[in-house]
């Protein structure tokens, strides 16, 4: 087993209106069968650590946005790519209060994301000068942000995408 963070809707809801739908609560368990892609309804999805959980939120789920709910589970992962896992069963346990992200955090790691594909000299230095402290400008954030979103374009689709779901959660 192993402990895992899944939000739901503020009634304990999630894929609310779907066909998907599925009604959770404390001590509530569901399965999946698992296999497939990630992405699918064989897999039931969670977090690792609560900081992911709430810096992946806008991409995945915006349920922190509507006053969801964060929970602490135990699960049986199955996958993990890096953003979520899958799991073939969770159990919630408790809610807990989530993490506080700071602009400031969400920007610094859709920076540290966006260095993994982008090597352009003139944008490194740039990130670099954000990351340290030296320049904080705006006008700074933004060459970063468009540089780093023109690097995603060009590099290979699957870092694109980790990269772009970083820049994503980053802006919220």
């Amino acid at each position: 087993m192993t402990t895992v963070y899944k939000w739901t809707t503020a009634d304990y809801k999630t894929c609310p209106g779907e066909a998907n739908e599925t009604q959770w609560g404390e001590g509530v368990e569901h399965t999946a069968p698992g296999g497939g892609p990630l992405c699918t309804d064989r897999w039931l999805h969670a977090y690792s650590g609560p900081l992911i959980a709430v810096f992946m939120d806008p991409a995945h789920g915006r349920y922190s946005c509507n006053g969801g709910v964060l929970w602490e589970c135990d699960a049986d992962v199955g996958e993990d790519d890096g953003t979520k896992v899958g799991s073939t069963r969770i159990r919630l346990a408790h809610v807990i209060e989530p993490p506080t992200l700071t602009t400031e955090q969400r920007v610094e790691v859709g920076i540290r994301a966006a260095m993994t594909i982008c090597h352009a000299a003139e944008w490194l230095a740039r990130a670099r000068a954000w990351l340290t402290g030296e320049d904080r400008s705006a006008a700074s954030a933004a060459y970063a942000g468009y540089a780093a979103a023109a690097a995603a374009h060009a590099a290979d689709a699957a870092d694109a995408a980790y990269a772009a779901y970083a820049g994503y959660a980053a802006a919220y």
